[in-house]
């Protein structure tokens, strides 16, 4: 009887494993080493062996935690409406500590680095709000801010210059949106020039007092057109009837 006896090497892998958090903002990637991009939106764990480049067989296990930070708050309104020459302060609601923050666009705030910036915009404008935590993560807000164009002047139909104080002078009284009354003149019936005002402000101190070459004008009635620039340097034009009592 011939016995055969032959010899095997036999070579055992031991798998070593290593286990490794990160922490990620809500709402954002994180690429693992293995060069997988992952997106959780809760904690979650993701793992990648390796195999040994002598036997073949699995060698490393890689265990990596991602940590998701949640539950930063910002809120503002959607909408708020002003009337054009009015402005409004922003009043953002968060529930986390802010490192640094940045209000876009900057036209008319009167500051784009502040929580509480006072915003005076001329045309309809959308502002976002973006705010980094102390974690470094950054959370974002819009509010649109609608500006009411339609603008409030106020031209009197009768007015009697006799110097009690009241409605003694014709003018152009601008309530809201108007800069500066770049022209207003005063007809008479036939068409002469009786009166003209230029580049004063509509708060009612510079008008007609009805005097026509230093003499008081009769009692009738007045044509006038007007000619006003509003704050956001745009042209309007009025024209009416005035009627003079003595």
């Amino acid at each position: 009887c011939i016995i055969s006896i032959e010899t095997f090497n036999v070579t055992f892998d031991h798998v070593q494993s290593l286990e490794v958090d990160t922490v990620i903002c809500e709402g954002t990637s994180v690429a693992l080493p293995w060069g997988e991009i992952v997106s959780p939106e809760f904690n979650e764990s993701y793992a990648y062996t390796w195999p040994s480049s002598i036997t073949g067989c699995d060698s490393f296990l890689l265990t990596v935690q991602v940590n998701v930070l949640e539950g930063f708050s910002l809120s503002l309104p959607e909408t708020v409406t002003l009337d054009l020459g009015d402005s409004v302060r922003l009043e953002p609601v968060i529930d986390f500590l802010l490192d640094s923050l940045q209000w876009t666009p900057p036209d008319w705030l009167s500051c784009t680095t502040c929580l509480n910036p006072w915003a005076q915009p001329l045309f309809t404008t959308d502002y976002l709000l973006s705010i980094w935590s102390l974690e470094g993560c950054l959370v974002k807000a819009p509010v649109q801010i609608v500006v009411n164009r339609d603008i409030l002047i106020y031209f009197p139909n009768i007015f009697s210059p006799n110097t009690d104080g009241i409605n003694d002078i014709f003018t152009a009284i601008g309530k809201r949106g108007i800069a500066n009354v770049r022209r207003l003149r005063i007809y008479d019936r036939w068409g002469e020039l009786v009166w003209e005002g230029n580049n004063f402000l509509p708060d009612g101190t510079i008008g007609w007092d009805g005097y026509f070459h230093g003499k008081p004008m009769p009692a009738g009635v007045f044509a006038w057109t007007c000619e006003v620039e509003l704050i956001d340097g745009s042209i309007e034009n009025f024209s009416g009837d005035l009627t003079l009592i003595r």
